[in-house]
C-alpha cells in the first residue's frame, strides 16, 4: 500500500515538472489585417459565428482562439452602392493555423486569400471607388428701399457675373440652367433674394461680382456698390464643403445689401414753355381792353368824317346844278 501511495506522488511530480504548459488554457491573439477605400462595413463568418466590423481606411479582426487545429473564415463588404460609391464585391477566406512552439507555446498563423484566386495578399483589400460629393451654394442679396414710400413696389434688376477660380476650371460653377457666365435676376420690392443654387463639384476658390442695374423707374436713386462674391471650397474626406463670403470696396461684409432711396414725384403740374403766367394774362387783358378803346374811337372818328365828307359833296353838286 505504501509502495503504490510512493508511486502516485511521484507521478504526479513528474507531470508537474514536465506539463507545465498545460497547467492552464492557453489563449493566442489571431490577427486579420483589414484596408479599405474610405469608410467601409465588413462581416465576417467563421466556425465560432458571425459579426461585423466598421472599418474607416485601415483596421482589424481580431480572435483569440485556444485550441490547435485550423480555423477558417469568409470576409466580405455589405454596403450598399449609391450613385456615387461603388463597393468592391470580392469574397476572401482567411484560414488561421493554430500551433505550438518549441517552448509550447501557442501560435497563430493567417493565410488570406481572394475566392477563386491563387494569390496570397498580406491584407484584405476592398478597392472602393468613391466619387466626390458636390458641394451646393445660393448666396442671397438684400434689396431695401428707404426715403418716402412708394405707392407700388418697384422693379429692381441685379446681375451676377463670374470672375475667376483657382480650380483650373475654364468656366465657373452657375446657377443650374444658365449656360452663359452672367446671370440677370429682376425682383419686385423689397426682399431677401437667390439667383439660383450653384453646383461646385471640385475644390478651389471661385470669385463673381454682384451689382445692381438701373432701371429708370421715377423717383429712385439706385445703390451703385459692386460685390464681390466669393466661393471656397474644400474637400474633407470624399466631400466637398463650401461657404460663401461678400466684400465691398475690398472689406469683409455682412451680407450683400442694395439700397435704393425713394422721393415721392412732386403732383404739380408743370406749364408749357411759353404759357403765360397769371399776372401776364392779366396784362394781355388790359392791352386788349386799351386796343378795343381805341379802335372803337377811330371808327367813331371815320364816320364822322365821312359824313361831313357827305355833306360837302352834297352841297358841292347842287351849287354846280344851279
Amino acid at each position: 500500500m505504501k509502495k503504490a501511495i510512493s508511486l502516485l506522488a511521484l507521478l504526479c511530480m513528474i507531470l508537474t515538472l514536465t506539463v507545465p504548459a498545460f497547467a492552464e488554457e492557453q489563449t493566442v491573439k489571431a490577427i486579420i489585417p483589414i484596408e479599405v477605400n474610405g469608410a467601409s462595413t465588413i462581416q465576417w463568418e467563421g466556425q465560432e459565428g458571425s459579426g461585423t466590423l466598421d472599418v474607416l481606411d485601415k483596421g482589424q479582426l481580431e480572435f483569440e482562439l485556444s485550441e490547435f487545429g485550423k480555423y477558417h473564415y469568409t470576409i466580405k463588404q455589405i454596403n450598399e452602392d449609391t450613385d456615387l460609391d461603388s463597393y468592391d464585391r470580392t469574397l476572401y477566406e482567411v484560414d488561421i493555423y493554430i500551433t505550438q512552439d518549441a517552448e509550447d507555446n501557442l501560435e497563430a498563423s493567417v493565410v488570406i486569400y481572394p475566392w477563386l484566386s491563387e494569390t496570397k495578399p498580406e491584407a484584405v483589400k476592398f478597392d472602393n471607388e468613391h466619387r466626390i460629393r458636390p458641394c451646393e451654394l445660393d448666396p442671397p442679396l438684400v434689396k431695401t428701399v428707404t426715403g418716402d414710400s412708394p405707392d407700388t413696389d418697384g422693379t429692381f434688376r441685379f446681375t451676377m457675373t463670374a470672375v475667376n477660380n483657382t480650380a483650373g476650371l475654364e468656366k465657373n460653377p452657375m446657377p443650374s440652367g444658365v449656360d452663359a457666365q452672367s446671370i440677370v435676376k429682376e425682383v419686385k420690392g423689397p426682399g431677401e433674394y437667390e439667383f439660383g443654387v450653384m453646383k461646385f463639384q471640385k475644390p478651389g476658390i471661385y470669385r463673381y461680382t454682384v451689382k445692381e442695374e438701373e432701371v429708370g423707374e421715377a423717383g429712385y436713386t439706385y445703390d451703385k456698390n459692386e460685390y464681390e462674391l466669393v466661393c471656397t471650397i474644400t474637400l474633407e474626406g470624399n466631400v466637398l464643403v463650401g461657404k460663401h463670403e461678400a466684400y465691398k470696396d475690398n472689406t469683409l461684409a455682412e451680407r450683400m445689401q442694395f439700397n435704393n432711396v425713394y422721393k415721392r414725384p412732386t403732383t404739380d403740374t408743370p406749364q408749357r414753355p411759353g404759357s403765360p403766367v397769371m399776372g401776364d394774362t392779366m396784362a394781355i387783358f388790359a392791352f386788349g381792353g386799351v386796343f378795343a378803346l381805341a379802335a372803337a374811337g377811330l371808327i367813331m372818328l371815320l364816320l364822322k368824317r365821312k359824313k361831313n365828307l357827305l355833306k360837302r359833296l352834297s352841297s358841292l353838286f347842287q351849287a354846280r346844278a344851279e
